[in-house]
């Protein structure tokens, strides 16, 4: 597929298409890189729908793969027809690819990032789309923004890491670090902070390299996504909050209030599709300690 024609341009290892001996047989995996341990996934969202795969299908292969050593990234249909550039970034940057510029986060200058600018960054490379933060810090190298972190308040004085993303085709050595360090010292209404990293593309790693401390994993979570016009074009999956009952209801009056979201959503020509989850990492002050200079 053209997923495998890409990795097979810009990775000059050993690679292993639809193979099921590095998961024992019980799993097929779409593209092995045996001398990385690494395999790559390409979900279509037809076919990786709960039409055809169960709610823990995505995240039991992934622990069945973490379980024998094997990092898994799992690429979905939408993202890489829609918003290929992000996908292209995190597998180069995954595979080490000559043409990621790598850049000390010493290196870079901090600076406060306003709503307009943050909101086109992560747009432009995040996985996921914008959300609205409380407050956002950046790093720019030679006046160029390279790397964000938004961070989101919530209820009882709580915060959550809302957004970590890297201008695509750079990698910050100990960006995150440094940013999170920078925040937490400036911030000390800061007490408690957790964050959720993708499973279907990361490791969490990140999060413990900034002191983060890993809590469990989630349940897999699920988005919709229409078969509309589906041999022509992949449309983008759709997150849940969207489907709520009472705003389905609203917009569809015609809807029996007895009726389920599911029921509503399969009625307007929508299917569930699951993906691996999350982890859930969490930080909490120490007044005793003393932070780290940023």
């Amino acid at each position: 597929n053209k997923l495998a024609d890409y990795i097979e341009s810009i990775y000059g290892g050993k690679i292993e298409r639809n193979s099921r001996k590095p998961l024992d047989y019980k799993f097929e995996m779409d593209i092995w890189l045996p001398e990385l341990k690494i395999g790559i996934e390409f979900n279509g969202c037809w076919w990786h729908s709960e039409n055809y795969k169960s709610k823990n299908y995505h995240q039991e292969k992934w622990k069945f793969a973490k379980e024998r050593g094997i990092r898994m990234i799992q690429i979905w249909e939408d993202k890489w027809e829609n918003h290929r550039e992000s996908q292209e970034s995190i597998l180069k940057t995954v595979l080490n690819h000559g043409s990621i510029t790598k850049i000390g986060a010493r290196k870079c200058e901090i600076k406060e990032i306003q709503s307009k600018i943050e909101r086109e960054f992560i747009d432009k490379n995040h996985n996921q789309k914008y959300v609205p933060s409380s407050m956002c810090y950046g790093l720019h190298f030679d006046g160029k923004l390279l790397q964000i972190m938004s961070i989101v308040k919530r209820k009882n004085n709580n915060y959550e890491i809302a957004r970590i993303c890297t201008e695509s085709g750079y990698v910050i050595s100990g960006g995150s670090s440094r940013l999170f360090d920078f925040i937490i010292k400036k911030h000390i209404e800061i007490i408690n902070l957790i964050s959720y990293c993708d499973l279907d593309l990361f490791t969490g790693k990140v999060y413990e390299n900034m002191g983060m401390n890993f809590v469990k994993y989630t349940k897999p979570g699920y988005f919709y996504v229409t078969m509309k016009d589906r041999y022509k074009f992949c449309h983008d999956r759709i997150n849940r909050t969207k489907f709520q009952k009472h705003k389905l209801l609203k917009k569809y009056p015609e809807f029996y209030s007895n009726m389920t979201e599911l029921e509503i959503a399969n009625k307007l020509g929508y299917i569930r599709v699951w993906n691996t989850g999350n982890a859930l990492y969490e930080w909490k002050r120490n007044p005793k300690n003393d932070f780290a200079e940023s």
